[in-house]
């Protein structure tokens, strides 16, 4: 896969996708077997932003059962199971436990109900996959069983756990990349750090976009049919219509703990009821959840209100103490303090809505299609609001339906068969050894990944920094692996180390 810019300005795509985060990935796939003309740009790396920020799990839509949305639920099982299906080497199913108290919502007889339903609800959720991929059912365990998983639990009444089933992408930046991969494999182009500056407009028509190549600064002009705004944050940013009603922001955190607090299963704890009456997101009745992950713990996810340019987007040092003080109270065992912290995750989701006039903390549930003709007379593009990473490979085919009703995909010929390649697993190419990058995998990177920038190494191409900083001697190596390939001075090799160096750095507030 290489940045051709050459074809990407001087053709004329049926479909022009920017962003290249998981949803714009799975809609460039979907758009190239339906055997369209496919562009895609992103202006940083593919899955550098807010689907970069995630706890890694695949969800099957249980949790929709407490709000009876038996739509979202259906709809999560069947994007839990395609995505297995599609990208199986990164995906693992994953054990999850509630601990169970008293008689009420939270006891094992309430939890017992709601396993069984959800398994009948989700009784299509193994098919077509692989035995090893297979979601077993949900079952209730005894006190002694909860405690053998989690030791930590709260003693005062505890009855049990509820145990279920969803899924891990350890590599949950590799799934978009496939989905890139694979498009292009089916004679699309793609290119990373390539930023859409403004839409070409003739009268009330778009007709593809203005951009600048980052690395370069060339100018160039995108012509396409349709264009899809697959921005996320930035959706705002890219359509510029004063009749476009402007989306509200949550800003979701993870981190990244060092003490291996979960080994078995991940874990679910209610919400300290001293946090719910705060504008943090989290008074709709969430939970923290603990998941095993490379040796490491992520726990999320705390969302607070966002009313900043994207691009401003950090992590500041207070809110991940505010964040730690909350987990230490769920979880006193714990005793986390700032220096358990190896890593963290930041990103942006839709808000839920606006309530007396201030934007919500909470991130909204629904994605959606928006057809600016409809919404402000704008001719050739759509934007799609995307809220949830499992589910961006349905949401790509409501986007396909609405494309050919609109009459953007022509009856006739049927889809393209895919004849992306396949994409060796992390432990087959993408894992890095103690002493340091295997040349072998840095060529890969660069020339059959367009990584681009020492961080496309680091963070997405293989597992040297993804959970924590990478020795200095071993991101020193990396980074002159890398300068080899691509012509750096001694002085760009300096600067690429810091920009990675910098990404772990908690911003003072």
């Amino acid at each position: 896969m290489k940045r051709d810019l050459k074809r990407l300005s001087g053709e004329t795509f049926d479909i022009l996708v920017i962003g290249g985060g998981i949803h714009g990935a799975a809609v460039a796939y979907e758009a190239a077997r339906c055997g369209l003309a496919v562009a895609l740009i992103e202006k940083k790396d593919f899955a550098w932003a807010t689907s970069a920020n995630s706890l890694k799990i695949i969800h099957g839509g249980i949790r929709y059962l407490q709000q009876a949305d038996l739509f979202r639920l259906r709809e999560s099982v069947r994007a839990r199971r395609e995505m297995m299906a599609f990208a199986g080497d990164f995906i693992q199913p994953l054990p999850c436990i509630i601990p169970t108290y008293g008689f009420g919502i939270k006891s094992k007889e309430m939890m017992r109900l709601a396993l069984g339903l959800y398994d009948i609800l989700s009784r299509d959720r193994n098919k077509g996959l692989p035995k090893t991929k297979a979601i077993p059912p949900g079952r209730i365990l005894s006190k002694k069983e909860c405690l053998a998983l989690f030791p930590e639990a709260r003693p005062n009444g505890l009855s049990g756990a509820a145990l279920w089933y969803d899924a891990l992408a350890a590599d949950t930046e590799r799934i978009p990349l496939t989905y890139i991969l694979k498009a292009v494999g089916m004679g699309s182009v793609a290119a990373n750090y390539f930023e859409a500056v403004d839409l070409i407009r003739r009268q009330n028509q778009v007709a593809g976009v203005k951009g600048v190549d980052i690395l370069t600064g060339q100018e160039l002009e995108l012509k396409a049919g349709t264009v899809i705004n697959a921005s996320g944050p930035w959706m705002n940013e890219v359509v510029q219509s004063k009749k476009f009603k402007p989306l509200g922001w949550v800003k979701g955190m993870n981190l990244v703990i060092r003490k291996k607090l979960v080994s078995k299963c991940a874990v679910g704890l209610e919400m300290p009821q001293k946090t719910k009456s705060k504008n943090t997101g989290n008074d709709d009745n969430r939970m923290l959840f603990l998941v095993p992950w490379k040796g490491h713990t992520l726990i999320g996810t705390l969302y607070k209100a966002f009313n900043e340019k994207p691009d401003t987007l950090k992590v500041e040092e207070s809110e991940a103490w505010e964040f730690l003080d909350i987990v230490n109270i769920a979880f006193p065992a714990a005793k986390l303090d700032l220096d358990d912290v190896s890593f963290f995750h930041c990103g942006l989701l839709p808000s839920h809505k606006i309530r007396d006039s201030h934007p919500s903390a909470i991130p909204d549930g629904h994605s959606e299609i928006i057809d600016h003709e409809k919404t402000d007379g704008l001719k050739g593009i759509i934007s799609i609001k995307s809220v949830k990473y499992t589910t961006a490979p349905q949401l790509a085919k409501r986007v396909m339906r609405h494309l050919k009703a609109k009459g953007v995909i022509k009856k006739g010929p049927g889809q393209k068969k895919d004849s992306g390649k396949a994409i060796p697993a992390p432990s087959d190419v993408f894992t890095t050894g103690k002493e340091g990058v295997d040349p072998e995998v840095v060529f890969h990177a660069v020339n059959e990944e367009m990584a681009c920038r020492l961080s496309d190494l680091v963070f997405r191409r293989t597992n040297l920094g993804t959970a924590g900083p990478p020795q200095k001697r071993v991101l020193v190596a990396a980074a002159r692996a890398m300068g080899e390939l691509l012509g750096w001075t001694p002085q760009r090799i300096k600067e690429e180390i810091q920009e990675v160096d910098s990404c772990y750095a908690l911003r003072n507030s």
